[in-house]
């Protein structure tokens, strides 16, 4: 992937509502492997939707052993996004559901569009999020609010899903992506490198809080942060 600081990753199956498959989670895992971007905005082709969910077609006729990859590989990119060495915003252009959704999750921060729609609604088809859906949606909203979601399947609006605390910011659909860059923007004019020590101290709880704070006392970039602030 090109060397930018702000990079876009579209998902982009948009004849079947941007449904995630085999396909397009290998090159999502590839793209964000490659990633040498501080800032990764992701959003979904067309103007339906974010990611659908799995692609349900092509699961449906998975052996047990398909399923064991497809269920891995999604695992990893949701791994990716929230584990990697850079910022990631979920740009929600449409329905966020099942996998979709999850991904989201797995991003730092969730922007979305007026017309987005969010669910986790896999109890219906006999599953459960099998990306870390369950786990990070509990932290996000909280043991009782997501054993709702998911057990019922609800879909929430856009609104609802920022009034629990999914999404960070509702904004008409032509300034979506707008929003999103003035975020990026915003955290870049920051040291990256206290940034990401502050990503991984909220994603890891076994992170070292004296090592990360002491890694960015310790640079230079620190020092002249604080010389410029006191001037």
């Amino acid at each position: 992937m090109q060397e930018k600081e702000i990079v876009h990753i579209t998902i982009d199956r948009s004849e079947v509502l941007n449904a995630l498959d085999v396909a397009t989670l290998k090159r999502l895992h590839q793209q964000l492997k490659e990633c040498r971007a501080k800032v990764v905005i992701i959003t979904g082709g067309g103007e339906k939707a974010f990611v659908s969910g799995a692609d349900i077609k092509e699961m449906h006729g998975m052996t047990g052993e398909e399923w064991r990859f497809f269920f891995e590989l999604g695992n990893e990119v949701a791994h990716l996004l929230e584990t990697g060495p850079f910022v990631t915003i979920a740009a929600l252009n449409g329905y966020a559901f099942g996998g979709g959704l999850e991904l989201a999750l797995a991003c730092d921060i969730i922007v979305a569009s007026e017309s987005a729609k969010v669910g986790l609604p896999e109890v219906k088809l006999g599953m459960i999020p099998s990306f870390g859906g369950v786990r990070r949606l509990h932290r996000a909203v909280g043991k009782y609010k997501a054993n709702e979601l998911i057990m019922t399947g609800q879909t929430l609006s856009a609104e609802e899903a920022k009034e629990l605390g999914v999404v960070t910011h509702v904004v008409p659909p032509e300034q979506l992506i707008e929003e999103c860059e003035t975020l990026a923007k915003s955290i870049l004019a920051n040291s990256f490198t206290a940034v990401i020590a502050a990503k991984k101290l909220g994603n890891d709880s076994d992170a070292n809080e004296w090592e990360s704070a002491k890694m960015c006392f310790d640079q230079e970039e620190r020092k002249e942060r604080m010389r410029v602030f006191l001037e």
